[in-house]
């Protein structure tokens, strides 16, 4: 929002949305989306190898919080990675687009930070992060239970989970509402039209 960069998990909400309203259509979301991913994957791969050639974490040990993170993420279900990855871009989104109805700066910040915080908190899978977090576990000397099968049993289902929790429970959602409550706007305007004309008649 700030620092006007692009965020994969963010994008499937904003671009869900402006090809629901025909600002866009499926092509150019779907060329977007690719884009993000890729570049997000390349930053978080660019990251990761200044952090390893910076020697943070050169002789950390192997129960090191990094390597138990990476590892729990690499553990858990298909089924429980895409139900968590939905939870966590809804809450995601919702740090987009809460603030947007907000005017002060202090409190936008704020309920970003809080919303987030509630993912982190909560364990839920954010597959841009995630790039981060294995990049980093697998530019380190690590353990061999942290490898390239884990992080494609991790990222695939958090993927679709994200996507699906940023276009469909936020993106597609909020334009069916948003749809709906200017129907009922419209409608209650037409009778207020019609009301006003039928009175301006009697009263002749």
């Amino acid at each position: 929002m700030y620092g006007e960069a692009e965020l994969f998990t963010g994008n499937t909400m904003y671009f869900t949305i402006s090809t629901l309203q025909k600002e866009t259509t499926i092509k150019d979301m779907l060329r977007n989306w690719l884009a993000c991913y890729s570049g997000n994957l390349l930053g978080a791969v660019f990251f990761a190898f200044l952090i390893s050639q910076s020697g943070v974490f050169d002789h950390i040990s192997r129960d090191h919080l990094l390597f138990v993170v990476a590892e729990t993420k690499m553990q858990a279900t298909a089924t429980q990675l895409f139900f968590k990855g939905i939870l966590c871009n809804w809450l995601v989104c919702l740090a987009i687009f809460i603030p947007m109805q907000m005017k002060e700066d202090i409190a936008k910040i704020f309920s970003m930070i809080l919303i987030v915080f509630i993912f982190f908190a909560s364990g839920y899978e954010h597959s841009i992060a995630n790039f981060v977090l294995f990049s980093i576990a697998l530019a380190v000397p690590h353990p061999e239970t942290i490898n390239i099968a884990g992080v494609m049993h991790n990222i695939i289902p958090v993927t679709l989970g994200n996507i699906v929790g940023g276009a469909l429970f936020m993106g597609a959602l909020y334009t069916y509402l948003a749809s709906q409550n200017e129907a009922h706007v419209s409608s209650k305007q037409s009778v207020v039209r019609y009301l006003f004309r039928k009175e301006k008649i009697l009263n002749k």
